[in-house]
């Protein structure tokens, strides 16, 4: 029947969840034999036909357009559902029967792709004059100080209002990284040097002593790389929908401004 991607990954088919074109759908019987298979069309379906009656049949699904998408939930709703994935986390579909002229329309499988957030946190030195939140200015030349250590990010999910991960900011580059956060989602990205634990509500964004924030941006495509919210508050909105969020920045610079020697 069909393959689709399950965006909201409750297991279940929605009217707007996409299908998935190109996989390969393989036919084994009870024996572990395969006896047919064909390939998922532009809409997800796909047709395997003069099947023999027989028990202990189940389909395997591979060759995912997208190598890092898993499975979803199995059998939400019981095995006999018609709108729910058969296929277990390795792509295999639970065993089923057919009978003489029987036609099987239920044995579908949901994939969802992993989505990632990341971004960056600069010592930017003149974000307060160009009002850019970026990594330049003619301060950092020779480099400006590196990040300090123990600056945390918080995802939060603005639903809840509460943490549901947390991860240091790396001193060497300024980057963080959140993988396999949920689709479809309003969250806000916290930067502070506090600590809280996941499933409280996110700390105040105090930074090391000595430093301020100059401001943040989220530049994830459409959204314009260039300016800042002019909020100078170390907290950034990120909505997140079925693709990778990549460029949630954040300013920061020394109280007073920077003193260069050259």
């Amino acid at each position: 029947d069909y393959v689709w991607f399950d965006l909201n990954r409750d297991g279940l088919q929605d009217v707007d969840e996409p299908g998935v074109a190109g996989v390969l759908v393989t036919l084994y019987n009870a024996a572990n034999q395969p006896i047919g298979s064909a390939v998922t069309d532009g809409n997800g379906y796909y047709l395997i036909t003069n099947v023999p009656p027989g028990t202990g049949y189940y389909v395997t699904f591979t060759n995912l357009p997208d190598p890092a998408a898993p499975f979803t939930l199995q059998n939400v709703g019981g095995a006999g559902a018609a709108n729910n994935s058969k296929a277990d986390a390795a792509g295999k579909s639970t065993s089923f029967n057919v009978g003489e002229g029987q036609n099987i329309t239920n044995i579908d499988a949901g994939v969802y792709r992993i989505i990632n957030l990341r971004g960056n946190v600069w010592h930017d030195v003149n974000a307060m004059s160009d009002g850019l939140v970026n990594n330049s200015g003619a301060e950092t030349a020779p480099p400006a100080a590196a990040i300090p250590i123990g600056i945390r990010a918080y995802l939060v999910n603005t639903a809840t209002g509460l943490i549901e991960a947390v991860t240091f900011v790396n001193t060497a580059d300024g980057t963080f990284f959140f993988d396999n956060i949920s689709p479809n989602t309003v969250y806000s990205v916290v930067i502070s040097s506090s600590q809280a634990i996941v499933g409280s509500q996110p700390p105040s964004a105090l930074l090391p002593s000595g430093w301020i924030h100059t401001g943040q941006k989220n530049a994830n495509p459409p959204n314009s790389p260039f300016g800042s919210d002019g909020l100078n508050d170390g907290i950034l909105i990120a909505p997140v929908g079925t693709s990778d969020v990549i460029n949630i920045n954040f300013g920061i610079r020394l109280r007073g401004g920077d003193v260069v020697l050259g």
